[in-house]
């Protein structure tokens, strides 16, 4: 009887945990695309160390009218910043010259923009608290 009862109260704990640590849903509204051609590859990263390197989250998605939404769902109350590009010819890659520099779309949260190399974290990152956010990221 004692098992059966530390087994539920485990359960029952264990999913009130899970629960409370869920998250929140963040909205993503990316527009002024130049064209709809491809699909647009969004990745959200947790924190400076992973900037542009590892991300936390991804999500691809269909660019239709210069625009194109993502919603990343469970995301805990933090840090975070976005980057995304464009792939215009469909080969599931960022594509860039010889020097690194992109060739196609790209932009970052906060409209954050490179000067000299890539976007930098501290004008990229944003808030997410415990409510539900939604971010429009313009190229």
């Amino acid at each position: 009887m004692k098992t059966k009862l530390f087994f539920t109260l485990t359960l029952v704990l264990g999913f009130w945990g899970l629960q409370a640590q869920s998250g929140t849903t963040l909205d993503v509204h990316i527009t002024n695309f130049e064209s709809n051609e491809g699909k647009v590859y969004v990745a959200l990263y947790d924190s400076e160390g992973n900037w542009l390197q590892t991300r936390y989250k991804g999500e691809i998605a269909g660019i239709e009218n210069q625009a194109a939404k993502v919603q990343f769902r469970e995301v805990p109350a933090g840090v975070y910043g976005i980057s995304l590009f464009q792939d215009v010819n469909g080969n599931e890659a960022l594509d860039t010259n010889l020097f690194g520099i992109p060739k196609e779309p790209t932009a970052c949260s906060r409209n954050a923009i490179g000067r000299f190399g890539p976007p930098q974290w501290e004008d990229a990152k944003f808030e997410v608290k415990d409510q539900p956010i939604s971010l429009e990221i313009q190229f």
